[in-house]
């Protein structure tokens, strides 16, 4: 069982930082763009 919860931990940790560094490229270009 705790193999089971570090698997599953791992891969919902690898699914946010998935889903963080698709949504960094958006963020770095509208910032500047919103600080003109």
């Amino acid at each position: 069982m705790r193999r089971t919860i570090a698997e599953t931990k791992c891969a919902t940790t690898h699914h946010m930082h998935v889903s963080i560094a698709s949504e960094l490229p958006t963020i770095a270009f509208t910032e500047p763009t919103a600080a003109m």
